[in-house]
Formats: C-alpha cells, structure tokens, sequence
C-alpha cells in the first residue's frame, strides 16, 4: 500500500541495519599480530561471489601506493553533505585486503602502538567504512537476486545503497571526532540525519518498499544492537571509552525498536531541522456527539466552533473523514461521527479504514456513550477503548490522540455508568502513555458539564457544544506547545477493503467493453472462492461480502462504497448457522432491501429467516417454512425477481435452461406464490451457465449464460412485454477467469450488477456497470434551503399557485412562516413572506393538499381518527389568506395512515387510506367549485410487501397523478407508476428510480421545486437545510433494445450457479 515519506524512510532505514548488522553481527573480529598492527576478519555469507571479491581487493590494494590513500579518493567520490559534516582525511596508513575462505579480512600496519586511541581509532573507523560498504554490497545481492527477475538491476541497487551506507557510517565519524561518545540524544540525531537526507522516496517507489514489505523483521532491532554491542566488546579491549560509542548505539536500536524514526523525527524537530508544525489534520471520531445531533445550527456540534478557534493557531487545517455533514455551517464538514456507533464499531472502522485512509495528527475521539446507554459491557468499555486508542497509534504512530471524557446523560442510571467510565479515564491514559503512545485526556474538569448543557437525555445542546470546542482547542494547543504533534503524513486514497491488497493492473485479455476496472476491492485472509458470497444485508443498495462457512455461519462486511472509493466495515459473524454451505441462500423475499437468510431442501424446499435488523445492524426472525417445493431438487432452485416488485421469486431451472416461476405474493401476514408458468424457453444453454442478475438497472432480473472461455452472453428481461426477452450478445468477459470464478453484485449501489473476478482465495476484483448507463435521472443541485429550524418543522406546499412548492416552517402549534419559491435564473430562490398563518392546532396534525383544485394548497388539521377541518387559500397572486370551511371529513383511520393524493387527475387531492400492510382504500374527491365531497372507491392498491409507514404518494412522471412509492431505509425509491383509467394493470412496477444519497429515510421528502410537474428528491438536515435532486425523468424506462437473438451455439459445461447473488 501506498504510505507516508516518513514511514517510508522508517522502512528504508530498517532494511539499512539490517544488512549491516549481519555485518556487524560478525564482526570486527581482531586478532593481534604485532603491536603495531591488526588484522579484522569480515565473514561472508555462504554463496558470495569469490572471484569478484577478489577482483575487487587486488584493484582496491594495487590502486595507490597507500590504503589511505584509496580510501580517500572513495571518500572524495561520495563527500558527506549532512547537518555536522565536516571533510575529513584519514590518517595515512598502509595495509591491504585479502579474500579468505569464508570472507574478506583486512591488515593495518603502522609504526604506531596500539595503545595510542586517537591513531587508531580513526584508521579502524575509515576502514570500517570501506569494508562495511563491500559487505552491505554483497549480502544486498544474495539477498536481492534470488526474488528479482533481473540480476543486474538488484546489483544496481546495492552499489546504490552500498554508497548510502558509505555516507551514513562517514556521518557517524563526523560525530564521533566532535560530539560526545556517551550522549544518548547526540546518537539520536546522528540517526536523524541519516533518516531524513539520505534515504529518498525515489529508492522506496523504485524497489525497497515492495521487497521490505514481503519480510519479516520482528527480531531486527534486537539482531542490530547485538551487531553494536559485538563491536563494543571487541574494541574494549583496547578503547574502553570508545566501546561506549557502539553501546550507545545498541541502546538506541534496541530500546527503541519500531520506534526509532518517530525519535528521531521529534529530535530533529528540536533541533531545528525540521521546523514544529502547525498545520494539522484533525479527525472528530466518535458517535453522533461528533456528528452533532442535538447543536444549532446545522448539526455540526463542536466541530463549527473548534474549527474557528483552530484557524488561528494553524498554517493549514483540514478536518478529514468519510462523513460530510453541515454544508452552509463548517467550512470543512468531514468527520468521522457516526450515530449510534459503539466503541468496537470504531475500532474496526479505524484499523480497517479511516486513520490510513486520511493519517491525521490529531484525534479527537469521544465515544463509549452507546456502549454504556445499551449496557454493551459497561465493565470493560474502558477496556475496549483503550483497545481503539492502541489500534489507532499502532497503524499511526505519530498521531495525537485527544481523548475526552464523556459528557452527562440525565438518565441517572446512565449517568452513573458514565461517571464509572470516566473515572476509569486517568488510569489508561496513563498506562497508555507509558506504552509510548501520543494520547492525553480531556477530563470531566475541563469539560466543565452540567444538565443545562443537554438538548435531549444524551445530547449536548449549543452552549455544551461550545464547552467541548474550547476544551479540545485547549487541549490541542497544549499538545502543540508540547511539541507533541507530528506533521501530517501522507494519506493512503485508494478503496479500503476487508484486507487491503496491493493494487493491479487489469489482467490480461481484451477488457470487457463498457465495464469500469477498479481493481482488487475485497480480500480476507483464510477465505476461500466457496465461501465467497454478497448480498445486500443492510438494504442500502449495495451488496455486501459475505463468508459463508461449513455449517452456514456467516462473517460479514458491511459495503461503504461510494462510487469508486470507499470500503467495507467488517461486522464480524452475523449468524451461526442453520444447515450446511451448500444449502444457504440469500435473496430479499419480503421487499424490504435486505437479503434474508434462507435454507433450501433436498426437493427444494424452503426455510427462512428474516433480516429484521435496522441501520448496518443484522438480526433474524424465523418463519419457518415459506416454500414446500414444487419437485424440483435443490439445484434447480433459483432466487430472482423477474416483474419488479422488489421481491425475489421462486425460479426453476431445468437442464436445458427453461425457467419456470412462481412470482411472490410475501405480505407481513405470510408468504404466498403464484404460479407464473415457462417464463424462459432456454437458449440451448445447460442449467450450470443460467445465472440472473439485473444489468440494466430497471429493478427486474436478466437472463444471462456464462460460457467455457469466461463469457457472459445476456438476455434483458422484458417479461410481460411483446418480446420476454431481448438479446444482448456477449456482454463481459475476456478477462482470463473460467466461469467458476466470475460472478456479478452490485458494488456501487447504482441498481446495475457489476462484473467481478473471485480467485480461490476469495479476493475480488471488479470492473463496475457502465455498459447500461443511463443519463442521470436525478440533476444534483446542492442544498437549496436553510433556515437553522429544527427538521421537524419544514414543510413543502404550493401557496401561490405557480407550480413551484414553497418552503414552510409550522411551529408547535400549526402557525405557519413561508419563503415563496422564487426561481432566479437557474438557481432556486426564496422570498420570505412572514408568518402567513397564526395556527389552528398542534403541527403534528398539520397537512397540507389542494382541495378545491385552484392550484394553490389548502390547510388542513388532521384529527386523531383522520376527521379533517380546513381552510381554503382564497390568496391571490403571491398573496395567503384563509377561508375556514369547517369540517369537511369525519374520518376513516388513525391520522397516521391518511395521506392526500390526486389519484385521478382532476387537480384535486383524494383522501387515502394506507393500512400497515401498505393497501390502499380511496375516496375520491368529486366536489365542484370550493365544495368537497367524498365518493368511496373501495380498495385501490393490494400492497406491495412494505410497510404502510413506507408508502407515500407523488407525481414522478409527470401526468398529474400521484402515483405509489415506497422509500427504503436509506432513501432508495420504488414506484408503481399510476396507470388508472388506462390499459394493463392500474400500477405499472418501475422498480427502483432512486438509489438514495445515504440519507435515511426520515431525511427524505418529495416536493415539485422546480415547476415541470414532476416530484423531486429532498434530503433535510436536522436544522432545516435542505438538498435537492431535480427529477429528470426517473420514472423513464430503458433505451431501445439491441437487435435480435441470433441462435446461438451450445456452450460448454459450467460449474453450478445456485441461486440470486449466489455461485
């Protein structure tokens, strides 16, 4: 993986000492001949080259008439240009290099006793630069050329870093003759120097990191300072003052370990070659504190405030994470905050994801509040996360880790867990420190909390928000004066994935057309190609990874993809199992967007168990046996959904590839299923090649074949149309996988399959759906309203009667303010008009519908058994009056299941029913002028498998009829467009014509802003901002068909597909 230039010349110069020190190691083996002289041994690893060492020695001893004096010129070669350096000439000296059985030795002669230090010590120490840079040549090429293509390259690249070396052991001379031998930090320095002038990112990209990164080096540290120490013990003999060099420096590698650049980094820093940062990289991380829930204005909670109060104590300042939230109120509206989240749940976005993602220099972590609410283990949260803060400062070791104490719940029993946690605070920061990690800790004191801080039982309001900013920008201010924080690093920007890998290119073999590489997106240590299965568990549209063992427990990641990048969340064994692998099925048989758990018999029989979970959470109800099969065995069965009712039917699929269907009938009461018939002649294809999936995006599953050579050929479905089926010819392939190891899911949450590799250790490699593009339906126009109202307040309603809605805020108790939509050139504007009406009854029962057909919408208060009293809007022009009219409906249901609709066209809103089981009952309304009156219709629409909470009504394609939506957890839009009065059926299923943005569902609304009549999408924040999506036809059905079904050739046999998403 990509990584920062410090920890590239962290790696750089562990690779250095390590080849030395087997150098080392060996080494400076003496043994007295004379008074005036001494012989060092240089033992060579078993394999160097014999000849070529001797080359080198007779050109080395034969150059000059003195050793010195070829010494001298190869130090000229290469001068030591570091902070300190001075130019220094050996002594003159004689000796030679002789190549021995088992490596190089080298003689010095002089007529100089060995007693005399300053002499010898300085001829050993040229020596040992020479020699060094010869053996760290050697042991680079045996230790290279066994895992290079190219031999002469990795000779290259020793002589490269031989003269690193060369420079380095020069630097410690230089300190050795004018720094003092027995100072710690003095070494420190030394290192430091090295780190940051030798080592260069050109070397790290060209080879080392790549080759490093294969290798092991757990016992390094250790190894080098046994090197120094052997060197120490050697030269005491003589120099006992000298041997404390070599020990210092054993101290220093050994002690340090790991950790031995970021010393150096801070050390250079005080020196003053590497001047202390103030430009920072802060994380807020946390849960939805961070987030902001509960501030005003816009949701940001503290990050607003400590993002001002930083602007002054910083160079640069960049808030980082994968959330953004508070657009019009941050400049900056990254973070990492996360409603609801616990500590684990950060912990593993941290270690998997975010801090190698973004590599910040500060932390701002607030979190535990959900663990301790939900009593998740109260008694050992701290312990969890002190678990987080290591896992960060571990991938992160120069990153400062502002940890807060929480803040107070007015829950008692929750806020005693919360005083528990916090005492527990000072301990492990403590310890923590002690382990050498950047953490300090914002406690209750500075926080300074009280109950009049709280918005809600566990929220802060403003005035606790600004305590918190001040708090961290006091501690953040701290930790710079202390010279704590780092510079920023270089950020990891590729897709995060279960177990990242290095990336790819595509591989061989023509790239499929119209299908986007993104490279390898998923890899699980231990996992297998049987394992391997996605689906969407969470129902954001996106499938997830999934692993699948023996006895069908299931691992999970949750998919966190946005577009190409994102990643994956790991959510670790979502179930234990209820039958063997090869039974376990997944495929959304209730239409709610989440894949349910299902078994499949011997005779094809089915059992399943619901996903009932809510946001990324997973659970699971039994309900028994949903299918008894209709004869056919287990591997005939497929999962698909084949007339775009979002639920996945029952498909059999015999040898010749002719699919029958039994279409699903699932309500909240129970399943049922209907039988179809032949759907699918077959096209001379076996069973094994039938697959489905959507490629297209239009919400029902495609017939497709995949073949010997890798292949798919694809046939969209048009079932129900004149021509079931419309050939595709061959649509993906060509990329050097069999069809055992191809698959398709919907990584990026675009409704359109995607083609991926899976290898038999289960990686995945993909190239997203480009081939079914389609023009956007939905036109982006960022946020278009902002007033700093609570979400809970802001309506949409046309109250001048130009086609535009207008923005409305409806207070406690129904009295309305209004901004008129006012279109200035291609923007949306807004022209306040005050407060428009003073309020007949709490805002809950507020609606808001054309009664009267004047374009210009009523006011109406909704009882609790749905009677409704109204005032018509007699305004005229831009102008709002009301005109009371008393009651005008006695009521037919609980006032959350009526809505107002025009279902028939007449430009007047109906009065609607929607039960729990999402049927519809109609009451036409067939008044004239400003009279209303009420025609009962009976029921108009069976439900579709969603709740009635779910349902909603608006005019998506613009024919002036409301027609059937149903909004998904995280925004997704279905449609059965309203065809009442017309041919076929009275809803046509659209499938799904909006994917979501990521907002949840009580986030999402539907207003007409832009006056074509159509409904577009709106996103609320908490505090009354508003975003927009013009809707550009989303309701449209795919382009033209491609030309016919030639008859094509029988492919060869395939491995077994079973069921949808399943291989």
């Amino acid at each position: 993986m990509p990584t920062s230039r410090l920890r590239r010349t962290s790696r750089v110069l562990t690779a250095l000492l390590v080849i030395l020190s087997m150098l080392l190691q060996i080494g400076f083996q003496p043994a007295a001949r004379a008074a005036t002289s001494i012989t060092l041994d240089f033992p060579m690893p078993a394999g160097f080259d014999r000849a070529d060492l001797t080359a080198w020695a007779t050109e080395f001893n034969n150059r000059n008439d003195l050793l010195s004096e070829t010494i001298q010129e190869e130090i000229a070669a290469h001068p030591a240009d570091f902070p300190g350096a001075e130019d220094l000439e050996p002594r003159e000296f004689d000796g030679a290099f002789t190549v021995t059985a088992t490596g190089l030795s080298v003689t010095i002669g002089a007529d100089v006793h060995i007693g005399d230090l300053t002499w010898w010590e300085e001829v050993l120490m040229w020596v040992s630069v020479t020699a060094g840079g010869v053996v760290f040549r050697i042991v680079c090429v045996l230790t290279l050329v066994p895992v290079m293509a190219n031999p002469n390259f990795a000779k290259g690249i020793c002589a490269g870093l031989a003269v690193i070396i060369s420079k380095g052991l020069i630097l410690l001379i230089t300190a050795l003759k004018h720094g003092p031998s027995d100072d710690w930090h003095f070494w420190e320095r030394a290192l430091a120097a090295l780190v940051l002038e030798a080592i260069t990112a050109a070397v790290w990209d060209a080879w080392l990191g790549p080759w490093t990164a294969k290798s092991s080096w757990s016992s390094v540290f250790k190894t080098i300072g046994d090197g120094f120490d052997s060197v120490a013990n050697t030269v005491s003999r003589w120099w006992g003052s000298s041997a404390g060099f070599f020990r210092t420096l054993a101290g220093v590698v050994r002690g340090r370990g790991p950790g031995t650049t970021a010393s150096t980094v801070e050390r250079a820093m005080e020196l003053g070659w590497m001047p202390r940062t103030t430009a920072l990289r802060v994380m807020p991380l946390g849960d939805s504190i961070t987030h902001g829930v509960g501030g005003d204005p816009g949701g940001v909670g503290y990050r607003a405030r400590l993002w001002d109060l930083l602007q002054d104590d910083t160079s640069t300042l960049d808030f980082v994470g994968s959330v953004d939230s508070g657009q019009g109120h941050i400049a900056d509206t990254d973070h990492e905050g996360h409603p609801r989240w616990r500590i684990s749940q950060i912990d593993r976005l941290a270690a998997e994801c975010a801090i190698n993602r973004h590599r910040p220099n500060v932390v701002v972590l607030h979190i535990g509040t959900n663990d301790l609410a939900n009593d998740e283990g109260a008694d050992t949260a701290h312990l969890r996360l002190g678990t987080l803060v290591r896992s960060i400062t571990d991938l992160s070791p120069l990153t400062t880790v502002i940890l807060s104490s929480l803040v107070p719940a007015k829950d008692q029993t929750d806020n005693s867990l919360i005083a528990m946690y916090n005492s527990r605070l000072p301990a492990l920061v403590t310890l923590l420190r002690t382990e050498g990690r950047r953490v300090r800790l914002v406690g209750n004191g500075a926080l300074g909390f009280t109950a009049a801080d709280l918005a809600d039982s566990l929220h802060p309001n403003n005035n606790g928000y600004r305590k918190m900013a001040d708090a961290y920008h006091a501690a953040i201010n701290a930790a710079m004066d202390e010279g704590l924080i780092m510079p920023a690093l270089q950020g990891d920007d590729r897709p995060c994935t279960p177990a990242p890998a290095n990336p790819a290119p595509p591989p061989p073999g023509p790239a499929p057309a119209g299908w986007n590489y993104v490279g390898r997106i998923a890899s699980v240590a231990g996992a297998s190609r049987e394992q391997v299965r996605f689906a969407d568990l969470n129902g954001d549209g996106r499938d997830d990874y999934l692993l699948v063992g023996e006895q069908g427990q299931v691992r999970a990641w949750i998919n966190n993809r946005a577009g190409q990048g994102g990643g994956w969340n790991h959510i670790g064994e979502i179930a234990t199992g209820a039958a063997p692998r090869h039974q376990v099925r997944f495929a959304d048989l209730n239409g709610d967007g989440r894949d349910d758990y299902l078994v499949v018999g011997d005779q094809g029989q089915v059992s399943m168990w619901l996903n009932t979970g809510t946001g990324d959470a997973v659970g699971w109800a039994s309900q028994g046996v949903v299918a008894t099969g209709v004869g056919a065995t287990r591997d005939q069965v497929r999962f698909a959904d084949v007339d775009v009712d979002g639920r996945d039917d029952y498909l059999v699929v015999d040898d010749q590839g002719r699919v029958r269907a039994w279409l699903n009938q699932f309500t909240p009461g129970g399943g049922a299923w209907s039988y179809r018939g032949e759907i699918a002649s077959g096209v001379g294809a076996t069973r094994d090649q039938v697959r489905f999936h959507d490629l297209d995006g239009d919400g029902d599953d495609d017939y497709l074949v995949v073949d010997g050579q890798g292949y798919f050929r694809a046939w969209l479905n048009n079932v129900g149309g004149n021509r079931p089926w419309i050939y595709q010819g061959a649509v993906a392939g060509g990329v050097g996988v069999g069809g055992a190891g191809l698959a398709m899911a919907d990584i990026d949450g675009n409704g359109r399959d995607d083609f991926l590799t899976v290898d038999d250790a289960g990686e995945v490699a993909a190239w997203l759906n480009d081939r079914y593009g389609r023009p956007d339906p939905w036109d982006r126009q960022g946020q278009i309203a902002s007033t700093e109202a609570p979400r809970e307040q802001v309506r949409f309603a046309d109250l001048n009667g130009d086609g535009r809605d207008d923005y409305l805020l409806v207070g406690d108790q129904g009295q309305v303010q209004a901004w008129l939509n006012v279109r200035e050139a291609d923007r949306v504007g807004w022209d306040h008009r005050g407060e428009v009406a003073s309020g007949s009854g709490p805002r809950d029962r507020i609606r808001f519908a054309d009664l009267n057909g004047d374009n210009r919408d009523d006011y109406l208060v909704v009882g609790d058994q749905g009677q409704v009293d109204a005032w018509f809007n007699s305004g005229a022009g831009d102008a709002v009056a009301w005109s009371g009219k008393g009651r005008l409906a006695s009521g037919a249901a609980p006032r959350d299941q009526i809505r107002f609709a025009d279902v028939d066209g007449d430009n007047r809103d109906d009065y609607l029913v929607v039960d729990d089981q999402g049927r519809v009952r109609f009451w036409r309304n067939i008044g004239t002028g400003d009279g209303v009156s009420w025609s009962s219709q009976g029921e108009i629409a069976s439900g579709v498998g969603a709740a009635g909470s779910t349902v909603t009504f608006a005019d998506v394609d613009g024919d002036r009829r409301d027609d059937y939506l149903v909004v998904g957890d995280y925004g997704q839009l279905r449609a059965w467009i309203n065809n009442r009065g017309g041919s076929g059926p009275a809803w046509l299923a659209a499938g799904e014509i909006a994917a979501g943005v990521g907002a949840v569902r009580s986030r999402v609304g539907l207003a007409e802003i832009n006056g074509d009549r159509r409904a577009d999408y709106l996103v609320h924040d908490d505090l009354g901002g508003v975003k927009a999506w013009f809707n550009n036809g989303a309701s449209a059905s795919t382009g033209s068909p491609m030309p016919d079904d030639p008859q094509p050739p029988s492919p060869g046999d395939l491995p077994l597909c079973v069921a949808n998403r399943c291989w």
